[in-house]
């Protein structure tokens, strides 16, 4: 379960955890852990429940309030804004001074959206953050 076997931890070839027992320690000296087998195990744990649909639920907040999706719509509305102002840039039917002035006001827009949404869902400290496989992939795992 814990991975690669360690044979001569004594060596100094592995990294353990130790119940250390001793001058300034209260442990009783006869429990070890690898560290690399236990270390894999958090993160998967950890990764397992940022990819969570609980997780995701606490992130998208509850919408008891009338206003949630009120918001909600408001965000999305303005990203496909966002995303057509975008097409329209990258096909040279505007220039970079009309696709600036454009955006800005969709970017206020959706900013002020986040934070009310926040507001009414009490996720003000989760702005910006979701539970996607994006999460594992930035450690070099696939999450699925």
């Amino acid at each position: 379960m814990w991975g690669d076997a360690c044979l001569a931890p004594t060596l100094g070839r592995c990294r353990r955890y130790i119940c250390a027992t001793g001058p300034n320690f209260s442990g009783c000296g006869h429990t070890y852990v690898m560290a690399d087998g236990l270390e894999r195990f958090v993160v998967e744990a950890v990764l397992y429940r940022l990819d969570s649909p609980e997780l995701a639920a606490s992130l998208n907040g509850s919408a008891s309030d009338p206003d949630t999706e009120s918001w909600q719509h408001e965000i999305e509305h303005s990203q496909e804004q966002l995303d057509e102002l975008a097409g329209l840039f990258g096909r040279r039917e505007i220039g970079l001074s009309e696709w600036q002035a454009a955006r800005a006001p969709v970017e206020k827009r959706v900013t002020d959206a986040r934070k009310q949404l926040a507001r009414l869902t009490r996720t003000t400290a989760l702005i910006g953050h979701s539970a996607t496989p994006r999460i594992c992939g930035s450690v070099g795992r696939d999450c699925r």
